[in-house]
């Protein structure tokens, strides 16, 4: 399971559904490369 994600800030990462979640506001899914994540507001 890759996860492209260049933000280096300690944030736990969950699985949840095949799409990964992380605390600081940045979805990643494990099949797409994003250099950056996907941002949530």
């Amino acid at each position: 399971m890759k996860c492209m994600c260049r933000n280096d800030k300690k944030a736990e990462v969950f699985v949840l559904g095949g799409v990964l979640e992380q605390r600081d506001g940045i979805l990643l899914h494990p099949d797409i490369d994003i250099p950056n994540g996907i941002p949530i507001r």
